[in-house]
């Protein structure tokens, strides 16, 4: 029985956040790169000892067929990969979302290295396993680690790709098999752009469950719904639907889930909307201020500090540019909750990412073009942003903080939803007045984020009271 979508996504969410989840990617997911499928690649091959791909759905042992027939054929197969995978680059949408993901464990038996550039674009180090030899080392501060468990592209000739290669998986890549049944025990796994015909994976999928009984840990696959083509008779369209059902029941004995969509397009909404629900308990906290407006320093510094404690108490990750006056308030707060919680650490719950500073004799508007970038990646890597204060010094008068207002502009653009305490002055009052103007632009009808919001544009509120509606407007943002 296919499992929700919304059901699928809470659940793979919260294996995100607590660092269990996994991907299996296949070759679907570099499909829309341009990648040719099996049977395009096996076309001219099979021709060449008088078959015909399109008859053939076993299609290992039809490039086993053809390396039989000729000494060469292995060579040519492995021009062919050369010529079909060294030309891509474009990185897909899916691919673009993924990298987004805290994900740190990534297996595919795809040659191509699309992905792993989507990460590096997102300044994450890949360590990539591409043969056996890859497991002796890592590089430094890695962040994702790629399993390529049919090879790479960069050395065709150790490619997977014939029945014998499957057959002496096991005994030639002992490392790769311990490896993944390992990550498939501890790990929550998605499977993208796969179809489970891979001999390799039955067999590893057969060994757990027979050494873990009803207690495997449970994975999902997405699946399009069956759809009548054109032309097609009403019994073999029929035909379709059941073997998909029977293929469906038959993975759920190994606790694989199905989860159907309707196209393939719905598969990047609902990548989407794992990003989307995974940062928001990534909280963007935008504060700087240089003299007293709405509210005095000392009081800005008990209210970031109180404010950043609580939010890691709830198990939220903050995300902070080290504002004027902010950043220590922020850090301190941060901290405090860190050290009392010994199953948090610093590196996954605080997100610091300081702006550099001109050097002598130049201005700060020359720093304009690396400031955007910075608040781009903060707020990429944020669900809530949250404006408090707000206001500097440009040649002696006090104005507003032009650098929260972009990030405001940014938030919008990306989709991060925006909590301003008004009554604290500054850009966070002026934030705060743009969004009374039509609040459901921001918050729809949700009446705990529009009344909230109306709150903290009010003076007079206490630090606890300011506190607990944010706090209540976040649990709401989160529920």
């Amino acid at each position: 029985m296919p499992v929700n979508i919304d059901e699928f996504v809470n659940e793979y969410v919260d294996s995100l956040r607590c660092g269990e989840a996994g991907l299996f990617v296949g070759a679907g997911l570099s499909l829309a790169s341009g990648m040719p499928s099996w049977k395009n690649l096996l076309k001219k091959p099979a021709e060449s000892i008088g078959m015909n791909v399109d008859k053939e759905e076993d299609l290992v042992t039809l490039a086993q067929y053809y390396v039989n027939e000729s000494h060469d054929a292995r060579t040519k197969i492995n021009t062919e990969l050369k010529s079909q995978f060294g030309c891509l680059s474009k990185i897909n949408d899916n691919q673009k979302i993924i990298a987004q993901l805290p994900i740190d464990t990534i297996w595919t038996t795809n040659y191509d290295n699309l992905l792993e550039k989507a990460f590096e674009n997102n300044d994450k180090i890949c360590d990539v396993k591409r043969s056996k030899d890859d497991f002796t080392s890592s590089p430094k501060n890695s962040s994702v680690t790629f399993y390529k468990m049919h090879g790479d592209i960069s050395n065709v000739n150790e490619a997977i790709i014939t029945r014998r290669q499957y057959e002496e998986y096991d005994r030639n890549f002992e490392l790769y098999v311990t490896a993944l049944k390992s990550d498939l025990v501890r790990k929550t796994f998605l499977f993208i752009g796969y179809s489970f015909q891979d001999p390799n994976l039955k067999y590893i999928l057969s060994q757990l469950r027979l050494l873990l009984g009803n207690n495997p840990r449970e994975h999902y696959f997405l699946i399009k719904k069956p759809e009548k083509r054109s032309g097609e008779s009403t019994e073999d369209f029929e035909y379709r639907v059941n073997k998909q059902r029977l293929q469906i029941e038959d993975l759920e004995q190994y606790c694989i889930k199905a989860v159907e969509v309707d196209n393939y397009e719905q598969i990047t909404t609902v990548l989407e909307e794992i990003k989307s629900k995974v940062k928001q308990n990534h909280v963007f906290l935008s504060s700087a201020q240089v003299a007293d407006q709405g509210i005095s320093q000392e009081n800005l510094k008990k209210l970031l500090t109180t404010l950043s404690y609580k939010l890691i108490q709830n198990n939220n990750v903050i995300v902070n540019g080290y504002g004027w006056h902010a950043g220590n308030a922020i850090v301190k707060g941060a901290l405090m909750a860190i050290m009392e919680d010994p199953s948090k650490s610093i590196d996954e719950y605080l997100k610091i990412f300081p702006f550099p500073q001109p050097d002598k004799g130049m201005s700060r508007e020359s720093m304009g073009k690396e400031w955007t970038k910075i608040r781009q990646e903060m707020l990429d890597n944020s669900g809530i942003a949250i404006f408090i204060s707000g206001n500097k010094n440009d040649q002696d008068k006090i104005i507003l903080s032009s650098g929260m207002l972009e990030e405001f502009q940014i938030a919008q653009q990306k989709n991060v939803l925006p909590i301003p305490i008004g009554y604290t002055g500054g850009a966070s009052q002026e934030i705060s007045s743009k969004i009374n103007e039509d609040y459901e632009s921001y918050y729809g009808n949700n009446k705990v984020l529009i009344n909230g919001a109306k709150k903290l544009s009010q003076t007079g509120l206490t630090i606890k009271e300011t506190i607990d509606t944010v706090l209540s407007m976040i649990c709401n943002i989160q529920k």
